[in-house]
């Protein structure tokens, strides 16, 4: 099973696998949620007070911001994506070639090459966007609303803004495109209060979502009492903390 730490030490000199040891695992999946979070803010707070400029993670050295709490998500979205096989395949390949080799040794490049072998044409833009540019997200949920059906169940409709931008070192931001099935859910209690654990998820998966407002629709057997996009903080969401409401029961 790839590890959150696994290859998050990415850097032109070589690939770094810090531990083996999974964190879906031991201690469990609610704890990897809480680490890519705290990762996520840490990587946000620390390239708006960088003097050097910022590069992506294929080409980072030295910059342990990148390299490790950028790492973190992007690698968790990357196996959430392409799939835990394909990373692994990927990862058994690049130690096959390189393992108790001298110089010259394993690269970033290297690994991405390998990668895009194994994921296929269907990831290329996923990839590029993950290691070779740096992209960001603004992702919000605004209001959710559950209404009951004839049949029992529950209607849901969850509103949400969404953009995708590319920057610079400098931290230049251009507009682009966004049209990607990111993670939407419904849960029974809040996500990071005591007493949230799988059992209060209701509902979550991907769904697909476009530049600018949108509604997202549900049908599901309990009313939800939160509903969220990307809660568990995959995407590099410039606001994490703006992607959940409460769902409004007339």
């Amino acid at each position: 099973m790839l590890t959150i730490e696994n290859l998050t030490h990415i850097y032109p000199g070589g690939v770094c696998a810090l531990d083996d040891v999974s964190l879906e695992i031991r201690p469990g999946a609610d704890h990897v949620r809480k680490f890519l979070k705290w990762s996520l803010d840490r990587y946000l707070r620390a390239r708006g007070s960088q003097e050097r400029d910022e590069l992506p993670l294929e080409r980072v050295e030295n910059q342990d911001y990148i390299h490790y709490w950028k790492g973190a998500p992007i690698m968790y979205r990357l196996k959430e994506t392409v799939g835990e096989d394909v990373v692994n395949r990927s990862l058994r390949r690049l130690l096959a070639r390189y393992a108790f080799k001298s110089a010259p040794y394993a690269s970033s490049k290297d690994f991405i090459k390998i990668l895009r072998e194994e994921a296929g044409l269907k990831y290329d833009l996923l990839i590029t966007d993950l290691f070779q540019c740096i992209t960001l997200y603004d992702l919000k949920a605004e209001h959710a609303s559950c209404t009951r059906r004839p049949d029992g169940r529950y209607d849901v409709a969850l509103d949400v803004e969404a953009h995708k931008f590319y920057a610079d070192g400098k931290g230049r931001e251009t507009a682009a495109p966004m049209k990607e099935d990111v993670f939407a859910g419904l849960f029974l209690a809040e996500p990071g209060k005591a007493g949230f654990d799988s059992s209060k998820v209701l509902y979550y998966a991907r769904q697909p979502v476009v530049t600018g407002k949108q509604s997202l629709h549900f049908v599901v057997n309990r009313p939800p009492k939160f509903a969220g996009i990307d809660r568990y903080n995959i995407w590099i969401d410039r606001n994490s903390d703006d992607n959940l409401v409460p769902v409004s029961v007339p």
